[in-house]
């Protein structure tokens, strides 16, 4: 690690309130409840050590020492000054070298047609966080975005006739929504984006079931839908 980057230490700020306890403690009142003894600690330090004990790229991490200074793994030892930068020279590989698996290109199953002429696509955004069941409870974050909408060109709203502010509803051949409609020159002629962090409308009721064949993730990213005003 360079000897001249600063390192940022994050203390608690407040006592806890009430009958609040710190995480662990919770969890080892819980397993106690279910009749397991998961073990006797003292402070959060104590389960860091047993980490660093079972972990080899922790092991020389404790409390005492990133008290005065910032380590990242992996750190074998407690004399070892920790590794900056992973792969420096070669990578963790036989020959040091990266290994790259190319893969075919599939297109998409679906596509932007006439019946549903826009392809959505979710995501998050800064000032809420994933569900939102949590963030939404701070006046803060709600000050900036509290309520759903989805983003559409400003080109495709003049062509559509629709403007900021109007009310529309998202649909396809899988579930429909209704939501408020910003103009906006982040989102590319014929896409549209929407955020999901509000319960008010659903947007992945709208997104496909299909898994990728490797990652096994959804196709969050591409679904076709039409818009339409709210009469």
């Amino acid at each position: 690690m360079n000897s001249d980057r600063r390192v940022i230490r994050v203390r608690k700020a407040v006592e806890m309130p009430g009958e609040g306890e710190e995480d662990w403690k919770i969890i080892m009142m819980i397993a106690e409840k279910m009749g397991y003894n998961i073990g006797n600690y003292n402070n959060a330090s104590e389960i860091f050590d047993e980490i660093a004990q079972s972990a080899i790229i922790m092991k020389g991490i404790s409390y005492d020492r990133i008290e005065h200074e910032g380590i990242q793994w992996p750190c074998p030892n407690s004399n070892h000054p920790g590794t900056s930068t992973l792969f420096l020279d070669k990578f963790n590989t036989d020959n040091g070298k990266a290994k790259l698996n190319p893969v075919d290109h599939i297109e998409q199953s679906e596509k932007a047609s006439k019946e549903y002429p826009f392809i959505l696509n979710s995501g998050r955004i800064l000032y809420q966080y994933h569900s939102s069941t949590m963030s939404r409870r701070n006046k803060v974050l709600n000050d900036y975005a509290n309520e759903a909408y989805v983003l559409m060109n400003m080109i495709d709203a003049d062509n559509y006739g629709f403007k900021t502010g109007d009310r529309v509803r998202i649909s396809n051949s899988r579930g429909e929504l209704v939501t408020s409609l910003h103009e906006s020159d982040q989102v590319a002629i014929g896409e549209l984006f929407m955020p999901w962090h509000f319960s008010e409308a659903l947007v992945n009721n709208l997104t496909r079931a299909e898994l990728d064949p490797y990652s096994k993730i959804a196709p969050f990213k591409l679904s076709a839908c039409k818009v339409e005003h709210i009469k």
